[in-house]
C-alpha cells in the first residue's frame, strides 16, 4: 500500500452499517486504551485522554447528519480558543483524513467572529467565561458544538464530555442539535451518558 494511502485512510475501516453496531465496542475500546494505570505521570494520563476525546470527535463527525453535507469540500472541525498541547497534538493526527466522503481540516480561531465554514466546533476550557457569548453568536447555524468544559450540555452546548472514574463519556442536548438541523444519530444517543431533550 502506498504512502499516500496510509495518510488518507480513515481511523476505522467500517462500512456504515457495521460500524453502528460496532460503535459501542469501538469507544469501550477506545476508553480502555485510554486509561492509564494509576503509577502512570499524570501526562500520560492527559495524552490518552486527548486521543479518546479526538477519537469521538471522529465519530460524531461519521455519524452527524448536517442539513446540508459538504460535497467536494473538506468537513472543518474548528477549534476556538487555546487547547493543551495533548489535544493539539493528537487533533492533528486526523487532519487530512477521510469520514465518508470528506476530508478532515482542522482550523484554530481565537475569536467567534473568526468562525467560517465549520462543521463542528471545539470550545476549549479557555472560554469558559465567553461561553455565553459563543453559543449565542452561533444561533441556529447548523454546527456541532462539543467540549469538556463543565455543564457545558446545561448551557445549550450539544455535546460536553464528562469524565467518570477513569472514563470519559459524553452527555448529548438533543433540543440545541434538532434546532440548528443536526441530526445525532440513535447509537450516539444510546451511548450517551445523558440525553437532554
Amino acid at each position: 500500500m502506498s504512502s499516500d494511502d496510509d495518510r488518507t485512510a480513515p481511523l476505522f475501516r467500517l462500512p456504515a452499517p457495521l460500524g453502528l453496531l460496532l460503535l459501542p465496542m469501538v469507544i469501550l475500546l477506545l476508553n480502555a486504551a485510554a486509561a492509564p494505570p494509576a503509577t502512570l505521570l499524570t501526562d500520560s494520563k492527559a495524552n490518552g485522554d486527548a486521543e479518546l476525546k479526538v477519537g469521538y470527535l471522529y465519530h460524531f463527525a461519521r455519524f452527524e447528519q448536517w442539513p446540508v453535507e459538504p460535497a467536494g469540500s473538506p468537513l472543518v472541525i474548528c477549534v476556538i480558543g487555546k487547547s493543551p498541547l495533548p489535544f493539539t497534538a493528537s487533533l492533528a493526527t486526523i487532519a487530512g483524513r477521510m469520514v465518508r466522503n470528506w476530508r478532515i481540516a482542522i482550523t484554530y480561531i481565537s475569536r467567534v467572529e473568526e468562525l467560517g465554514a465549520c462543521h463542528i466546533l471545539f470550545v476549549s476550557h479557555c472560554e469558559q467565561g465567553n461561553l455565553g457569548r459563543i453559543l449565542a453568536a452561533l444561533g441556529t447555524r447548523p454546527i456541532l458544538t462539543v467540549s469538556d468544559l463543565e455543564r457545558f450540555v446545561a448551557a445549550e452546548g450539544m455535546i460536553g464530555f464528562v469524565q467518570e472514574g477513569e472514563r470519559i463519556r459524553f452527555k448529548i442536548n438533543q433540543w440545541a442539535s434538532q434546532r440548528a438541523g443536526l441530526r445525532i444519530s440513535a447509537q450516539l444517543l444510546k451511548l450517551a451518558t445523558m440525553v437532554a431533550e
